[in-house]
């Protein structure tokens, strides 16, 4: 028995398909916070969680917002458009 298939080979390379799946920035993240409206008192945690790659300093300064420790002896950030 001799079965063929009627579908045709797919037109798109690897390279679209790798573009269409990119991961989002950081800055891409902090925008979703904030269009969320979670601004205070975020864990380091839930930021490693949602994938942002830079180091949380003090201040660290992310595109368009500021995330600021708001904690001394706990690791909480809160988010500031600057």
């Amino acid at each position: 028995m001799l079965f063929v298939l009627d579908e045709k080979p797919s037109t798109c390379s690897k390279s679209e398909v790798i573009t269409s799946q990119k991961k989002p920035t950081d800055e891409d993240i902090i925008n979703e916070l904030v269009k969320m409206g979670r601004t205070d008192n975020i864990g380091r945690s839930t930021f490693k969680d949602l994938g942002v790659k830079i180091a949380l300093g003090r201040e660290t300064i992310i595109g368009k917002y500021r995330v600021t420790r708001t904690s001394v002896f706990r690791y909480r950030y809160g988010i500031e458009r600057i």
